[in-house]
């Protein structure tokens, strides 16, 4: 699409079918990006290494967490609830666990300690509380704006 000219010969098949190329492509090169990350962090490497591939995921997801909101839109598969927040927020910390220990006994080659139980257990504690408040919050946010949404839509009728 090189031009306005070229969107309106575009049927309204033809642009949801691109929506849909567009968005699977985007969930492809996240994930991969993620598990970029993942392979770097089990190769060695440091937080150097891997703040421009963090930067970019954090940038993508929070355009579309962004973009997402102010649609009005959460998710097709999940509601926005407590439970699958916490579900969610458990995911999270065990995936981050699993890399840190992972990392610990096959890279660092560091032997099994309490210290080293605290040392993966404290950040994936931390990774559950962040991310279960950011996502409750989100979930605030998602209500509200469904909420005005939906009344500007009664409104028009």
């Amino acid at each position: 699409m090189n031009s306005k000219k070229e969107a309106k010969k575009m049927d309204e098949m033809q642009k949801l079918q691109l929506m849909k190329l567009e968005e699977h492509s985007f969930w492809i090169t996240f994930w991969t990006l993620c598990a970029i990350v993942v392979g770097q962090a089990l190769m060695g490497a440091g937080f150097r290494e891997i703040a421009g591939e963090l930067a970019a995921l954090l940038i993508a997801g929070g355009c579309v967490t962004v973009l997402c909101l102010k649609n009005g839109l959460w998710s097709v598969s999940y509601q926005p609830s407590r439970k699958t927040n916490v579900v969610f927020s458990a995911g999270a910390a065990l995936a981050l666990g699993a890399v840190y220990a992972l990392r610990a006994f096959l890279v660092l080659r560091k032997p099994a300690s309490l210290e080293l139980a605290w040392g993966i257990v404290l950040p994936m504690a931390a990774v559950f509380a962040v991310c279960f408040v950011l996502l409750e919050v989100l979930r605030g946010v998602y209500k509200r704006r469904r909420d005005q949404l939906d009344d500007v839509e009664e409104h028009k009728e």
